[in-house]
């Protein structure tokens, strides 16, 4: 059961949860039975301040080794690999806080003139987006942002050679 709860702020949701609860009967499991949808981002990205650019390296440790079809060792267990050496991306991606209305027009335009996929940090996106077609993607969980290391928003990430280049815009420029 999902219940669309973007109004209320991230103090409130817990409460929200915990007084549904026993009206849906909600056993505690695993994979729980209700999910809200807190339209805020993590506390821990701030909007960007400052003009900056850095790069960062997506180093992943192979724990146990990886095999190609054929048996053959392609990735022996403790060494360190490169993701951008494997996996290359095609379009920018523009992290942007998902209730700032100037942070969404900002990016909807960078979007229409470069190719980017748009990653929102919460928010009601239909409503801001209207019928503008941009690739978009709702990450409420902010899995993404620590992912490819982003600090602060809006921020833009796009692969230069075996790195990513984070640059952060602040949208008082």
């Amino acid at each position: 059961m999902y219940i669309k709860a973007e109004a209320i702020e991230e103090n409130n949701a817990n409460q929200l949860a915990l007084d549904l609860a026993p009206r849906l009967a909600i056993k505690r499991s695993r994979r729980p039975a209700l999910r809200i949808c807190v339209s805020r981002k993590s506390s821990a990205i701030s909007n960007t301040k400052h003009k900056c650019v850095r790069e960062f390296t997506p180093i992943i440790p192979i724990s146990t080794p990886i095999y190609d079809a054929q048996g053959k060792i392609v990735y022996r267990a403790g060494q360190q690999v490169n993701a951008l050496d494997v996996v290359q991306f095609e379009h920018q991606m523009i992290f942007v806080d998902g209730l700032d209305k100037e942070q969404i027009e900002w990016a909807v335009n960078e979007a229409l003139n470069t190719p980017s996929k748009l990653v929102f940090l919460g928010g009601a996106l239909l409503k801001k987006l209207g019928r503008r077609k941009v690739q978009y993607h709702l990450d409420k969980d902010g899995e993404l942002p620590i992912a490819f290391n982003v600090r602060c928003l809006p921020s833009i990430v796009r692969q230069e050679g075996s790195k990513f280049r984070i640059e952060e815009i602040p949208m008082d420029v």
